[in-house]
């Protein structure tokens, strides 16, 4: 393997959205490319691309603004053809072996599998190739503003880890307008860390073009079972083409049905003016709870500085609000006006079906007992629930579950 030794995590996808949308498809009794355009479906389509496009962070302010929209564009329509692939391979789960539809918690067990392959495992694989991808989309755009003026060397992260096929192509030498880089601009793989440096053109000898091209191809190429190359779809350059995923991976099969669909969805994101940080809105984001959610997000930009997003909401299901890029966490907001015990324990509990961190904004004259009560009793029947952030009179504390129940906690 050629994989770095510190991967980093996915943002994990909301399992409760992939229920609603695969629910929804049950009701339906079946699955097609236009169900990318219903709520549901809309819902799942947003939270990948909010997961995948965390692998943006790292050069948001160092490509040039039509780049970054492009490859925006790549990371969304790659969500929408991801979903469409795991919703097609789920759908094929709605009729028994008899040719009989499948009850609701049969089917679930059923697609719950799919989700882990899709939503867990694929996800780590893509997440990472994305954000090697995206900084190799800004190495070129930097590079290629120089023109020839430098030469590009090829380089292996110089490790045990490296792969003999690309440890073959380190120190390949060539001009920036060599067609060795429109296919072998890395990352050439799952998991390669390799990358590529300017250096001066009188400094190392320049590759003969033919035999680097010839190594690239081997570097790219392994046949399956069914004698096609799983490996020839790395071949192209990210910053050149203005992409995160390689144009021909499978998930973009149906691309064409796919994007005329994500048009008609309509989601689009909007930024709110705030003194720090960031904070994003999805279009498709509950309206009548909007207003309340942006308060609550936008004191923790400008207090922290943090990167905030509110998700597109789900149908006929139990989704976060918000997701927070800085600290990584999905995250429940809550507005408490009743200052009573009943209030927040129905607050917390229903919170809890969504996120693990809920974030209670609280505008009622609650005393600190009361509400101190209300939290401990409901997390200690709430598993999921791993931390509690009071928002009160601009002024926030988070409690993680441990001092929660412990006999020590207080507000």
């Amino acid at each position: 393997m050629c994989g770095p030794a510190n991967l980093a995590a996915a943002p994990g996808i909301n399992r409760q959205v992939f229920i609603g949308a695969v629910k929804y498809l049950h009701g339906k009794g079946g699955y097609n490319t236009g169900m990318l355009s219903h709520k549901p479906v809309k819902a799942l389509v947003s939270e990948v691309n909010r997961s995948l496009s965390a692998s943006l962070s790292t050069v948001e302010t160092v490509v040039p603004p039509e780049l970054l929209q492009k490859l925006k564009s790549d990371v969304f329509v790659f969500s929408g053809c991801k979903t469409e692939v795991e919703l097609r391979e789920a759908s094929a789960m709605l009729l028994d072996a008899e040719g009989k539809p499948v009850e609701w918690n049969t089917f679930k067990v059923a697609v719950l599998k799919v989700h882990k392959r899709y939503n867990e495992h694929y996800l780590e694989a893509e997440y990472n190739f994305a954000t090697q991808s995206a900084e190799m989309a800004a190495r070129w755009a930097d590079q290629a503003t120089d023109g020839d003026r430098y030469n590009l060397q090829y380089r292996t992260a110089a490790d045990d880890r490296v792969r003999e096929s690309h440890e073959r192509l380190n120190r390949t030498t060539l001009p920036a307008t060599d067609e060795f880089w429109n296919s072998y601009y890395p990352p050439n793989g799952w998991r390669c860390r390799c990358t590529v440096v300017q250096v001066l053109k009188n400094k190392y000898p320049e590759s003969d073009p033919a035999k680097a091209i010839e190594e690239g191809k081997k570097a790219t190429t392994h046949i399956d079972k069914n004698r096609a190359n799983r490996l020839e779809m790395f071949r192209f350059n990210p910053g050149k083409q203005a992409v995160i995923f390689p144009p021909h991976h499978p998930y973009f099969k149906l691309r064409e049905q796919v994007e005329k669909q994500l048009a008609v969805s309509g989601e689009t994101v909007t930024t709110v003016e705030t003194k720090a940080g960031k904070l994003e809105i999805s279009s498709l984001h509950g309206k009548n709870e909007k207003a309340e959610n942006i308060e609550i997000a936008r004191h923790f930009a400008n207090k922290y500085g943090h990167h905030i997003k509110l998700l597109a909401s789900g149908f006929n299901t139990k989704t976060a609000d918000a997701y927070n890029y800085t600290t990584s966490e999905i995250l429940e907001f809550k507005t408490n006006r009743k200052p009573t015990k009943n209030a927040i324990d129905l607050a917390i509990r229903d919170a809890a079906k969504k996120a693990e961190h809920v974030i209670i904004h609280v505008k009622s004259d609650i005393d600190n007992n009361t509400l101190s009560r209300a939290i401990k009793s409901r997390v200690l029947r709430e598993g999921s629930i791993n931390a509690i952030t009071i928002f009160r009179n601009g002024n926030d504390k988070k409690f993680q579950r441990g001092y929660i129940l412990s006999d020590s906690f207080a507000l």
